[in-house]
């Protein structure tokens, strides 16, 4: 009797995790989409402006978009040398003004900005997963820079995710 139960705990268990991985697996490359679809649109909207250096308008309407995007965590524009140029939520003022080193982007090996083609990847902070999104900056097949975007994981997702993993483990629990 206790072997038949142990063995559908763990049955149990394991099929409530592998729902759990695949909903998460699913989340990361809704993610992915959406940061790759924000990162083409915005580049469109602002590869002109770069390449008329109206950095006034630049900055407005990356403002606009980070305020009411609530997933962008971050918006970094850096020239053809990977020098910062404004970057949401500091800007080149603020980076200037506190008596810091010039900041630089070191891009991913793997990125071939004169491509045109979007590189995704994701990491940890202490504050949870971030999607990166690197954008070349192209206008009349020139490379202008590089834009990028970080994207916060779907809220909902995750907090869908962490209770699917409670009831679990507190089912796995109460059948031991």
């Amino acid at each position: 009797m206790v072997a038949a139960t142990l063995v559908v705990s763990l049955l149990m268990s394991a099929l409530t995790f592998w729902a759990v991985n695949s909903i998460q697996q699913d989340a990361r490359l809704q993610d992915n989409r959406f940061g790759r679809d924000l990162g083409l649109l915005l580049s469109a909207n602002v590869a002109p402006l770069v390449a008329d250096h109206n950095y006034a308008d630049l900055a407005k309407l990356s403002r606009e978009f980070y305020s009411r995007t609530s997933s962008i965590r971050y918006m970094i524009y850096a020239d053809e040398e990977g020098s910062i140029y404004y970057g949401i939520p500091y800007s080149e003022a603020q980076v200037n003004s506190s008596l810091t080193l010039r900041r630089l982007m070191q891009l991913p090996e793997d990125f071939l900005p004169t491509s045109g083609s979007v590189m995704v990847r994701e990491h940890t902070t202490p504050d949870g997963e971030v999607t990166d999104v690197f954008v070349p900056l192209l206008h009349d097949d020139q490379y202008l820079g590089v834009l990028a975007l970080g994207i916060n994981p779907n809220p909902a997702v995750v907090t869908s995710s962490h209770l699917t993993r409670d009831v679990t483990i507190a089912v796995f629990i109460t059948i031991g």
